[in-house]
């Protein structure tokens, strides 16, 4: 059994993009000194040990979901990232609390980082309602619950 990671050179290219922009918007242009250390570390390890297009696919799921009115959160260690606060996938501003990059990834950077994203109740909710009438039952509704709105 291959350990290998899938990777997917585009995609991780696109987020260090979106962090970097996040970075100089948050900050006005001039990040400081400490911040840009912290972002650049927090990279290193991420894209260095191959989970760049993980943490690239967790912010899509979560943009995908916020852009249709279903708020999602990061859970756990990975919320000591600073990199999940830019991507707006944390809410807390781990430099703030004093939170180290470490919890999440070891101290040599290696541990496996777990992006555990919470999905509002909407979509659940939804999604057994499409199972339902998929299998030719007839659903409650056929429409996401208020909040949820369903592109086809």
């Amino acid at each position: 059994m291959s350990t290998s990671l899938y990777r997917d050179s585009q995609m991780e290219q696109e987020l260090r993009g979106k962090i970097d922009a996040a970075a100089n918007e948050r900050h006005g242009g001039a990040v400081p000194a400490d911040v840009q250390e912290r972002i650049t570390t927090e990279k290193q390890h991420i894209f260095g040990s191959g989970h760049g297009t993980l943490l690239a696919v967790a912010a899509k799921l979560a943009e995908f979901s916020e852009s249709r009115g279903c708020p999602v959160g990061f859970r756990g260690l990975t919320g000591n990232l600073y990199l999940s606060h830019l991507l707006g996938l944390a809410a807390v501003d781990p430099m703030e609390l004093g939170l180290r990059w470490e919890g999440c990834l070891g101290l040599d950077g290696t541990r496996t980082p777990q992006f555990t994203l919470n999905v509002a109740g909407c979509w659940r909710t939804w999604r057994r309602t499409w199972a339902s009438f998929s299998r030719g039952t007839t659903p409650a509704t056929s429409t996401p619950p208020s909040g949820c709105a369903r592109t086809p």
